[in-house]
């Protein structure tokens, strides 16, 4: 097939859905495959996952020989909050959502399977298998706002799409992460601000990203912009009809917004409120499995019930006390002499945003920008005279996350991160490729190189996060 023509037509939404199911299972076969090549790093302190003796089939040794090697890093986190819950002060750190799925399909895959499976083979095949699925439909989703932003260029959707097939984080969307859930909730909440009336599918998707990580917390500012942009656009229309203020009109908006804002950050407060009782209420001391009891006292964890954490007597909140404690998470804290490879990896992702950052807001026009409309206009959500240049809104969240992650967090998260958090990394990088940008070809070679490179480096437990 003429590769040419197959980037000028659009794809259908069965096309998408297979090719990226597609590619999830390539890349884990061609890790399956090459993985003897590399030695397994033995890393030091990390969270290791509980074993426990089950009957092992073949299908179970199949299943474990596919995926474990995804279950690195953060991954033993997630599965052993699927299967066992918040056992540990330290799991507060990750939301709930996803390992809520996880434990729900993994209960009915062990029903589907007649029980053929054991436990553990439920769980990572249930995390595996959610990923491929939220993946599938994120690119889906991806596609459809790339050709709102493009004015439908489908050579520009297309190329928006592969990219996010191959992104340098690839391997995040694969293993036991929430990445790939993370996406997806976001890209249907921006999606969802393109309808033409206010519409509170967006907050409910907004929240459920809320629920998987918490910088989804960002995406509020999604919401206060579309509220912005119908306010001004209610006020520009009592200007030219020589009409008062809109009075009621801003008064409406504004319980709006506070309604909205409410909705969308729900699971987060209560997420926190829910941590809180379970770990500081000393009821909870003594109800979990006496092997979870044993491993907990023998490494040090924190039980439920048995915190004595300043967020037990104070307003904190207990995930901030989390990142603080245990991950040494602050402002400034990890500018380091011995972070600095870890800031050379997450170097190209933040050069690459704050260089586009730089064209838009600096170069750009700033009095199309900040007088003629662009910033609160109501073409920011009308698919029908969508602009390029009205991505305000994708800029700003962008732009203040890649600041946060810069300052605040484990670095070399960044790439991760901002590649699953907004659709305007590709939609940036398919322009560069599309218009022949003097960037593309670094850019494209960084986007393969990581994806590569770091599947084969994170299956093998070298640092790549």
């Amino acid at each position: 097939m003429n590769m040419l023509g197959l980037f000028g037509k659009q794809w259908g939404s069965v096309s998408i859905l297979y090719f990226s199911f597609q590619s999830q299972l390539a890349l884990i076969f061609l890790q399956w495959f090459l993985n003897d090549f590399i030695p397994d790093h033995v890393p030091e302190g990390v969270f290791h996952k509980v074993h426990i003796n089950e009957s092992q089939s073949t299908a179970d040794d199949v299943i474990q020989s596919l995926f474990s090697p995804f279950e690195r890093w953060d991954a033993v986190y997630f599965l052993h909050i699927a299967r066992f819950g918040y056992t540990y002060e330290n799991t507060i750190a990750f939301f709930p959502l996803f390992p809520k799925l996880v434990h729900y399909v993994s209960f009915v895959i062990h029903h589907i399977t007649f029980f053929s499976l054991n436990t553990t083979s439920c769980f990572i095949l249930s995390a595996m298998l959610i990923n491929a699925i939220c993946f599938s439909f994120s690119s889906l989703v991806l596609y459809k706002l790339a050709l709102i932003v493009s004015n439908k260029q489908f050579n520009f959707a297309n190329v928006v799409l592969v990219l996010f097939l191959f992104n340098p984080s690839r391997v995040f969307f694969i293993a036991p992460y929430s990445e790939s859930l993370f996406s997806l909730t976001c890209f249907l909440g921006i999606l969802c601000l393109y309808d033409d009336s206010w519409n509170i599918k967006s907050c409910l998707f907004f929240a459920l990203s809320i629920a998987t990580r918490s910088n989804g917390l960002l995406n509020v500012g999604f919401i206060v912009h579309k509220c912005l942009c119908s306010m001004c656009v209610s006020y520009s229309h009592n200007v030219k009809r020589n009409k008062k203020p809109p009075y009621l009109s801003l008064v409406w908006n504004t319980m709006c917004l506070v309604c909205a804002l409410s909705l969308t950050v729900t699971p987060f407060i209560f997420y926190q409120l829910t941590s809180r009782l379970l770990f500081c209420e000393t009821d909870n001391v003594n109800q979990l499995p006496s092997y979870i009891i044993s491993l907990g006292k023998t490494s040090n964890y924190v039980l439920p019930g048995t915190s004595q954490a300043s967020y037990c007597t104070s307003y904190e909140f207990p995930y901030s006390y989390v990142q603080r404690h245990y991950w040494n998470v602050g402002f400034l804290r990890y500018f380091q002499f011995k972070q600095i490879p870890n800031f050379l990896l997450a170097s190209p992702i933040l050069l690459l945003i704050l260089h586009a950052s730089y064209e838009y807001f600096i170069k750009g026009n700033k009095k199309d920008l900040l007088v003629n409309g662009q910033l609160f206009r109501t073409n920011h959500y009308n698919t029908k005279h969508f602009n390029e240049n009205y991505l305000f809104s994708y800029y700003l969240h962008l732009l203040c996350l890649s600041l946060f992650c810069f300052l605040c967090i484990h670095v070399q998260v960044s790439t991760r991160m901002l590649l699953s958090s907004s659709p305007l990394v590709y939609f940036i990088v398919g322009k560069y490729v599309t218009q022949r940008h003097y960037l593309a070809k670094y850019c494209l070679m960084y986007f393969l190189f990581y994806c590569f490179v770091g599947l084969f480096l994170f299956t093998n437990y070298y640092p790549w996060t």
